[in-house]
């Protein structure tokens, strides 16, 4: 399962121009992510430019899953343009509508597995701003078990029970705030100290396990330092600070 990170940056990142260098680690487009070269996760306002740069056709994508419906992760107008070029699936949690789309929709139910090309994906709820009906998502190929966390803070009690012993070979986890306390989205972002004690419980519940990694992203620019400083800062803990073009084989 190959993962390319076509954007790790927050919501103070909307504005920012469409020609900003996508290999500066520092600059953050939105986050968004490609799995296999066809199926993004998330389409946000850098999304077409993140693909052109890393060389993949919009004809390539056949699925979009929605992690939520707030505008850095959700813009009907690239998903329609990337939709206008094949027959594209849209995946997204239950709840509401979506008008003016192109793409074929497709409700998900929380905790119930989908097929989504060659992956198998079930969401469950994220402790995020509700009406944005937010989801992390459980993402395997029979193989590889991957944890696509953003955006959300802690974990709601009912992901973690569904969760546990699963031993995830990866996790993509929200990191929004830098590494401080006293932030005041505690209750929809993680800080870097939160992610410290998130993972250490994820480690005894066995959602991971040693060899797991653990990847940072969804980063405020304006929160954090540096991506060379932020590296330094959790060195110790071993996580894996993301950036925009990076990619990993799960």
């Amino acid at each position: 399962m190959e993962l390319l990170f076509l954007g790790t940056g927050a919501a103070d990142r909307k504005n920012l121009p469409q020609d900003t260098d996508f290999l500066n680690k520092d600059h953050r487009r939105c986050s968004c992510a490609l799995i296999n070269g066809s199926i993004m996760i998330d389409c946000g306002p850098h999304a077409l430019n993140s693909l052109s740069v890393a060389g993949v056709s919009l004809y390539d994508i056949t699925d979009i899953i929605v992690t939520h419906r707030h505008s850095d992760h959700f813009d009907i107008e690239n998903i329609n343009k990337i939709a206008s070029c094949g027959g594209v699936r849209l995946w997204l949690r239950s709840g509401g509508s979506v008008d003016d789309c192109l793409a074929e929709i497709n409700f998900m139910e929380l905790f119930k597995p989908y097929n989504i090309g060659s992956l198998n994906v079930t969401a469950v709820p994220a402790n995020h701003e509700q009406n944005s009906f937010p989801q992390h998502l459980c993402i395997t190929d029979g193989d590889k078990k991957l944890l696509y966390a953003l955006d959300g803070a802690w974990v709601l009690n009912e992901s973690a029970e569904y969760l546990k012993r699963r031993e995830f070979n990866a996790i993509v986890i929200d990191t929004t705030i830098g590494d401080y306390s006293g932030d005041m989205r505690l209750g929809e972002h993680n800080s870097i100290p939160m992610v410290r004690l998130i993972v250490d419980s994820m480690r005894t519940l066995k959602i991971i396990n040693e060899s797991s990694r653990i990847i940072l992203s969804h980063i405020a620019c304006c929160l954090h330092k540096s991506y060379e400083e932020t590296c330094k800062i959790v060195a110790k803990d071993g996580f894996i600070v993301g950036f925009d073009g990076m990619r990993i084989d799960i």
